[in-house]
């Protein structure tokens, strides 16, 4: 899930990716780093969506 600006939670949606990557090209940047609450893992973890689609 998503961690919005106020702290809560969101589901990702499906266009999730192309959204990212869209935003990514039209600000000009290589890569954009989302926070994702992991239910499994209880350490902060991120989404980094690269300019090319790429997500890690």
């Amino acid at each position: 899930m998503l961690i919005k600006n106020d702290g809560t939670l969101t589901e990702i949606p499906s266009d999730f990716l192309n959204k990212a990557t869209e935003f990514c090209n039209s600000m000009g940047c290589s890569s954009v780093i989302y926070d994702i609450y992991d239910p499994q893992d209880s350490e902060h973890t991120e989404l980094t969506v690269t300019d090319c689609g790429y997500a890690e």
